[in-house]
């Protein structure tokens, strides 16, 4: 604290404060008073603290690319209570994990971009395991089109512009509200604002012109946010003003049964684009703006014709629809081997597992996107033979309440952006994707695997995350599962022996280990402890390349009290695999480790690491750079040690990592402060610098 600059309005800092803070909250208050401007990113896990307000003075935070806002697992913590937050300009704000949070308590937000792209919002993901927890009209409504928010509405103060019920001069309607034939649609001209859902049902509207005023649905649950549905008259769907809506739901906004829905299929298009929607939304008549492009004019088929041609495939095998009905799939091209379609097997599907497995089984290439989102669907094994997949757009399984694995048993190459795997409920326990081993990103970019399981005995096998692992394209950071126990072998074990590669459990290394039964290791599935040695450094690691998490218990990597340990290479060591941002820490080891930061770096950028790790006595490198520690009295190593650690253990020069240490020992002082062979020995030493 006494390095944090404490004056200044404006701060820059990566923020982290976790459960090695041990300040006070008074204290916090005093220290971050005067901050208002916070450029970096802030983390906040793990701590006793009951708010966050002692940063109630923060009144906006702007972050790089890559960072965000995170509180997580702080379990007293009742609010965030950032009172003056008005602007966030990061990638993502997450709350998650804190068991007695009631509320965010952030008033004055009003404004939250991403700096990649400041038209686009920030990634929200926000809940409480706290069934009370709310969120209030106030934070919701500049926010409205994000996606993850788990959580209730708080109850509003009622007044003349926030109500219930509609009344002449009301502009925020809290709750749900249908309009049928006999409603009072003068009520509804002032409303700007709906929290909840809202439902055209069976009206005589001819238009939506009643709605001049309305800018925002945000609904918070898996209803569409406006469902319009059976309004014979109905031949105009543009709502006047209305900027953005928000909903869990699939379909976000759906018209049904409006007889006039479709004079101009570009409609749909422009409904898309001004209220910033994705994937189907909106659907007409359950098909997206797509599937009634291709209706009007054949466009659709047109570009789907070209981009078959561009892969030498045969024209004839393009699906011209999206979704997968009894209907549709008669123009389905069950002969082809290579597919080009944009593939929806989603709630309009009518067919049974068994039709869908005869509909694509000869179906081994798919150029397009994937997305299967049914209630009753059991598992893919309908498309077992498809073996890569080309995507325009991306993978999604989403929804399927009844799935317990995805069982694409020969798929092995993916050339996509993404794979979403989620909100898959209760029922997913296995991905059964053995032979994917070659993933790609269309534009060269990392392939994002996004994955959240619902069930509890959810996990991976090793076989499948090796595979994935070991590929740099595939970018793991939200794959948030645990690891299966495999089969034991000679080379898959649970303790190091002889000719084993591959470690089922944490590790621990201690005083007792035999370092030599890790020379063959090349991946551990589990924590890494080595604690309490006499190693002075980690070549006994020499074939150890990847270290994965198997369930959720910081830190992966721990590595302390080894006190004549002073080079802490990894040999191969290329990658880690964590939930948790407590990845690798080095405390208590020999106190030459502090006094140069290149070995700090070399292990960060080895492992591809983020800013925050790894750390050496809960300091970043970055800390070791600015304030590294000088070694001034050799005596004192000396004390300390059963023997004298050796500078540099198998070079025949100092490394880089030690080139700017001091050791002044040919004082006085320090003479005196050794006897008998000590002094040739730090004679000596001071020669070889």
């Amino acid at each position: 604290m006494e390095l944090f600059p404490k004056t200044c309005s404006t701060v820059c800092s990566d923020l982290l404060i976790n459960e090695n803070c041990d300040l006070s909250e008074d204290q916090m208050i005093s220290l971050f008073s005067n901050i208002k401007k916070l450029i970096g990113s802030l983390t906040i896990i793990r701590t006793n603290y009951t708010s966050g307000n002692f940063l109630a003075s923060l009144e906006s935070i702007e972050c790089g690319n890559d960072s965000e806002i995170t509180f997580v697992d702080n379990n007293e913590m009742l609010e965030l209570g950032l009172l003056n937050l008005s602007t966030i300009n990061c990638k993502g704000f997450t709350v998650s994990g804190n068991s007695k949070l009631e509320k965010l308590n952030m008033p004055n937000i009003k404004n939250m971009t991403k700096p990649s792209d400041p038209i686009k919002k920030v990634d929200i993901s926000i809940s409480s395991d706290l069934p009370s927890f709310c969120i209030s009209t106030q934070e919701i409504i500049d926010t409205a089109d994000n996606y993850f928010i788990f959580g209730k509405y708080c109850e509003p103060i009622l007044d003349n512009q926030m109500c219930k019920e509609l009344t002449n001069g009301c502009t925020q309607l809290f709750g749900n509200i249908e309009i049928a034939t006999d409603f009072d649609l003068e009520s509804m001209k002032t409303v700007e604002t709906i929290f909840g859902n809202l439902v055209i049902n069976g009206s005589d509207l001819t238009d939506l012109e009643c709605f001049e005023s309305l800018k925002y649905v945000a609904e918070l649950g898996n209803k569409p946010a406006i469902t319009i549905e059976g309004n014979k008259k109905l031949i105009n769907f543009t709502f006047p003003k209305l900027r953005r809506i928000h909903s869990d739901a699939s379909e976000i906004m759906s018209f049904k049964m409006n007889p006039f829905t479709f004079v101009n299929f570009t409609l749909c298009f422009e409904i898309r684009k001004s209220l910033d929607l994705r994937g189907l939304a909106p659907t007409f008549d359950g098909f997206s703006c797509e599937y009634h492009e291709i209706e009007a004019n054949s466009i659709r088929a047109r570009e789907m014709e070209m981009k078959v041609k561009n892969s030498a495939s045969d024209p004839k095998c393009i699906y011209p629809e999206q979704n997968i009905t009894k209907i549709t799939m008669k123009l389905f091209p069950t002969e082809c081997e290579t597919v080009c379609a944009d593939l929806r097997i989603n709630q309009f599907c009518d067919l049974s597992e068994d039709q869908l497995a005869s509909t694509f089984k000869n179906m081994k290439h798919l150029i397009g996107s994937l997305a299967v989102g049914n209630q009753e669907i059991t598992s893919a094994k309908f498309l077992a033979g498809l073996e890569s997949i080309d995507c325009l757009e991306k993978i999604q399984f989403l929804f399927n309440f009844e799935m317990k694995s995805l069982s694409m048993t020969n798929l092995s190459s993916v050339n996509c952006s993404e794979w979403e795997i989620t909100r898959n409920y209760v029922s997913l326990e296995r991905l059964d994707l053995p032979n994917l081993k070659t993933i790609a990103h269309p534009d060269g970019g990392q392939f994002r695997f996004f994955v959240i399981p619902d069930h509890p005995d959810f996990c991976v096998t090793t076989e499948e995350m090796l595979n994935w692992i070991k590929l740099d394209a595939v970018n793991l950071d939200e794959f948030y599962c645990p690891i299966c126990e495999p089969k034991f072998t000679e080379q898959v074990c649970k303790k190091p022996a002889k000719g084993c590669t591959q470690i089922y459990g944490d590790m621990e290394i201690g005083p007792d280990s035999d370092p030599e039964t890790m020379r063959f290791v090349e991946i551990i599935f589990g924590n890494l402890v080595i604690k309490g040695t006499e190693l002075r450094d980690l070549s006994f690691l020499e074939s150890l390349e990847y270290v994965v998490q198997r369930t959720n218990k910081p830190p992966l990597i721990s590595i302390e009290n080894n006190k004549n340990l002073v080079d802490v290479t990894f040999p191969k060591f290329r990658r880690v695999r964590s939930e948790d941002i407590v990845l690798l820490h080095f405390n208590h080891n020999n106190d030459i480790l502090l006094t140069n930061s290149s070995q700090c770096y070399k292990v960060r950028e080895a492992i591809g690491l983020t800013l925050r790790a790894p750390t050496f006595d809960n300091q970043t490198c970055e800390a070791i750079a600015l304030n590294p520690k000088v070694l001034e009295e050799t005596s004192t190593l000396a004390a300390n040690r059963s023997e004298f650690p050796m500078v540099y253990p198998t070079t025949s020069a100092p490394p880089d990592a030690f080139e700017t240490t001091v050791l002044p020992v040919t004082t006085e002082k320090n003479i005196s402060g050794v006897k008998g062979s000590s002094v040739c020995f730090v004679i000596l030493m001071s020669l070889i610098y």
